[in-house]
């Protein structure tokens, strides 16, 4: 966002999750592309989730959470999206 901002394809993501041991990388604060309160990018890699719907009441973007879950089977995750009413409706 901004000057100085970094773009990296799915080669990168792979690489710095395969030298960090991670599976995943989960990024905030930037409006997914698909206007869903989150979205998966390189290969399930990433995923950035925006948890603000109808941001700045100009976007028609939905809310976006994901809660994970440590038991038998390993770590589930739990997407779950919303739209906040608009603050006219309140």
């Amino acid at each position: 966002r901004g000057p100085g901002t970094w773009q990296f394809g799915a080669d990168v993501t792979r690489k710095f999750c395969s030298s960090n041991w991670m599976d995943l990388i989960i990024r905030s604060h930037e409006l997914p592309t698909n206007g869903h309160g989150y979205e998966y990018l390189h290969g399930e890699r990433l995923v950035t989730v925006f948890s603000a719907s109808k941001y700045h009441e100009c976007a028609d973007n939905r809310g976006g959470t994901i809660v994970f879950t440590v038991g038998d089977t390993g770590v589930q995750r739990r997407e779950t999206e919303f739209r906040a009413r608009t603050l006219g409706n309140l």
